[in-house]
């Protein structure tokens, strides 16, 4: 039986989900906790998602097979997949709404590999694990997807906080420091937050995209003592890890950034100048290499649904040109032991 249907908006794009187990729903819910109910948005195009996990798969492959276990029914317009821990459909609704059905092929494994998994693995979780998977594949991409193809709203894998007049961009790989550089910047006073993860912007403007913060169990204590205790709410408590979201009172507002970061590791403390160009060839280089982005998820395929005429990728490198266009660019290398943020931008 579905638990009621949850509602979120995201840039105009509706969402709205129901499933058949509560705490996946209390999960979603908790991620997206910032963009539920956002009624002063208007609403350009609607996906409704259906996970369930008490039923036996009954997702049909589709006629024509794609590649890697993808199929596509030109005829009903779907599409057909299958992932190592669910399968799943896209199926389109008109030119603005999109359908999406997952089902659990083993909710609950109680096996000796997920045992040993769970003995030796160190934060491992098997439920969290399934839900971060669902919600980055039949959540999360397809949503980047149809900001990027149909509303021209794209990804850089960056944090961002805005304090003053400014707003910064630290672009980076997984494990260079952009959430660390984030909250260590959003200790100071008027200082908002646009996310760590994932940043949303076309030509003209940056926007947040704020989901959780997933922080150990054990390092709790000390995450709340070193940043504000209101800016944050428990949203999700796992196995090893509570997920924490951000109040919305201290997200930033969509902005025209001021100076970007490229971050990188190494021995010294260094701030350099680097010019337009190499930042944007840094940016699609990152954004190649993050296994998040859409590029790598099964929402890819949506372009035999929603087909354009136009050239995304070359719409997104302009709209990248003319962002960074007259602002300040900077490669950005500090020893992973550093704290003192703000000093080294200022210098």
């Amino acid at each position: 039986m579905n638990v009621p249907a949850s509602e979120f908006l995201i840039y105009g794009v509706a969402i709205s989900l129901t499933s058949s187990n509560p705490q996946f729903k209390d999960f979603v819910e908790g991620t997206l906790h910032n963009y539920v109910n956002r009624d002063q948005e208007q609403s350009n195009f609607n996906i409704h998602i259906a996970i369930q996990f008490d039923e036996k798969a009954d997702i049909k492959k589709s006629k024509f097979r794609i590649g890697n276990g993808i199929y596509f029914d030109n005829e009903h317009q779907k599409i057909a997949f299958n992932h190592k821990l669910f399968t799943g459909e896209f199926s389109k609704r008109g030119n603005d709404a999109l359908d999406i059905k997952g089902e659990v092929l083993n909710p609950f494994p109680n096996t000796i590999k997920q045992t040993a998994k769970g003995m030796f693995i160190k934060n491992y979780s098997y439920s969290e694990m399934l839900f971060h998977q669902l919600y980055r594949e039949l959540i999360l991409m397809p949503v980047f997807w149809i900001l990027r193809n149909k509303f021209g709203k794209y990804l850089m894998h960056a944090s961002a906080i805005s304090i003053g007049n400014e707003s910064l961009v630290f672009l980076g790989n997984d494990g260079v420091g952009k959430t660390t550089i984030a909250l260590q910047l959003l200790q100071q006073k008027d200082t908002l937050f646009f996310g760590d993860n994932f940043l949303l912007y076309d030509a003209e403007r940056i926007y947040s995209f704020v989901d959780t913060l997933r922080v150990n169990k054990k390092d709790c204590d000390s995450f709340l003592d070193e940043n504000k205790k209101s800016k944050y709410k428990k949203v999700f408590e796992g196995k090893s890890r509570v997920h924490f979201n951000y109040h919305k009172d201290y997200i930033a507002e969509n902005s025209i950034p001021t100076s970007f970061y490229v971050l990188m590791q190494g021995e010294e403390n260094e701030k350099r100048r680097i010019s337009e160009d190499e930042f944007i060839n840094f940016t699609f280089g990152i954004n190649n290499f993050v296994k998040e982005f859409d590029k790598f998820s099964y929402a890819a395929t949506l372009i035999y649904l929603f087909v354009a005429s136009k050239n995304i990728v070359e719409e997104e490198l302009n709209a990248l040109k003319r962002l960074v266009q007259k602002d300040a660019c900077f490669l950005l290398q500090v020893n992973k032991n550093f704290k003192e943020y703000a000093d080294l931008l200022i210098k």
